[in-house]
């Protein structure tokens, strides 16, 4: 993301100051369907979970493109753009 030790530096003060998050690659991780998920393969009541896959599905309609969650029922993660 950043070349030099100073532009790193100001990358992370910059997201500090907005109360943002500065990551790589990781968009889907706080997506409510996901964050969700992770609550209930941590509280234990599914017993020991040896593997767990989700799905996030992305289409582009001609002359537009929409995103929807497969996984959760919050309304948020349900979202459509044309």
């Amino acid at each position: 993301m950043a070349t030099t030790r100073e532009d790193a530096k100001a990358m992370l003060e910059a997201a500090k100051k907005n109360k943002k998050f500065l990551m790589i690659g990781l968009n889907q991780r706080l997506m409510p369907p996901h964050v969700k998920a992770k609550k209930i393969l941590q509280g234990g009541s599914l017993g020991k979970v040896l593997s767990f896959r989700t799905a996030f599905s992305t289409r582009a309609p001609r002359g537009g493109r929409s995103t929807r969650a497969r996984v959760g029922s919050s309304k948020k993660a349900r979202r459509s753009w044309a």
